[in-house]
């Protein structure tokens, strides 16, 4: 008969092996739990709450549920008024042997990988924090945002954003993906982060732009903006939002000459910016002082700003951009 085992009553060190006997753990809505014990094969864990896998645990269920309304409440029963938005869920793996066959997250969840850690497949609806290695054997998918770190690396089979074409949809970070096919549709590739200029690697055979934004932040002074390292194969088709750029005058954008954000090993279409209007710069008078243009080459993709005569510090009329901009989440 199935036993479960509920973490309740605010602390909870689970030392004790969840056995196949008792093979349901459930961190219940507000409780937090640390694990530094041991899964039997066919466990279900689901966490409603804050579970922190620590070093001693041999954390292998098969089923890892976060901040689903399928998942137990905490009293054995689902909670028939929970609403996907209404539940909340983090999880740490912070040391320990971790090997998850199915990770699946719902809205509001965390899971922050800081340590070596492997899955089947990965289905998220939450954010992930990926600080270590992390390998997916099958396919990682997301509706949120997925930030790799400097340093670290997510390898799966296949990445790619949930069509369902939530705005919060975004890879972003300093480290390395690594996937046989990645299709970026339906998202936001933003290196570094919101307040961070940085590169951001990706290592695949082949890897799809199309119907996807990608956003790149220019800093001044001591010039650097974002970039994206492919080791691997593009299809472009993108739609790019720079940002920062008002930053420059035109003589330093002029001595800055081209600004290269994508490199790959070959590069097949075309990028384009939000709106024509972006490539024509003002001043706060309205008069026109620089143009960028856009350009993607077999290996590259590039900036290319020409200034006019009378340089003066840049403004930016016309931009269009809100609707896209709610992509990036703050």
């Amino acid at each position: 008969m199935l036993r479960r085992f509920i973490v309740a009553g605010g602390f909870a060190v689970l030392s004790t092996a969840v056995t196949a006997e008792s093979s349901l753990l459930t961190v219940a809505v507000d409780e937090y739990a640390e694990f530094t014990s041991s899964t039997a094969p066919g466990t279900t864990v689901d966490v409603l709450g804050t579970l922190r896998v620590l070093a001693g645990a041999e954390f292998t269920p098969d089923n890892l549920n976060v901040g689903l309304v399928t998942a137990n409440n905490g009293d054995g029963n689902e909670d028939p008024d929970a609403l996907p938005g209404d539940l909340n869920g983090d999880v740490y793996f912070d040391g320990g042997a971790i090997s998850s066959s199915v990770i699946t997250t719902g809205d509001k969840t965390r899971v922050f990988v800081n340590t070596f850690s492997s899955a089947a497949s990965v289905t998220s609806e939450g954010e992930f924090f990926i600080n270590a290695a992390f390998g997916v054997s099958g396919a990682y998918q997301t509706s949120n945002r997925t930030t790799i770190a400097s340093g670290a690396t997510l390898t799966a089979a296949t990445f790619s954003f949930s069509e369902a074409g939530s705005p919060n949809a975004v890879l972003d970070g300093t480290g390395t993906l690594s996937a046989g096919i990645v299709d970026f549709a339906f998202g936001d590739v933003s290196p570094g982060g919101p307040t961070e200029i940085g590169t951001l690697t990706i290592e695949s055979a082949a890897v799809s732009f199309a119907d996807a934004l990608i956003s790149v932040d220019l800093a001044n002074p001591a010039p650097s903006w974002d970039q994206i390292i492919v080791n691997g194969n593009i299809t472009a088709g993108g739609i790019v939002l720079p940002m920062g750029f008002e930053q420059f005058t035109a003589a330093e954008l002029e001595a800055l000459g081209t600004i290269t954000f994508i490199t790959a090993d070959s590069i097949a279409g075309e990028f384009m910016v939000l709106d024509p209007e972006f490539q024509n710069i003002y001043d706060d008078n309205a008069e026109l002082v620089a143009t960028m243009e856009i350009h993607t080459t077999s290996q590259s993709v590039y900036f290319q700003y020409t200034p006019v005569p009378e340089p003066t510090v840049l403004g930016v009329a016309g931009l269009a951009i809100s609707a896209l901009v709610r992509r990036r989440r703050a």
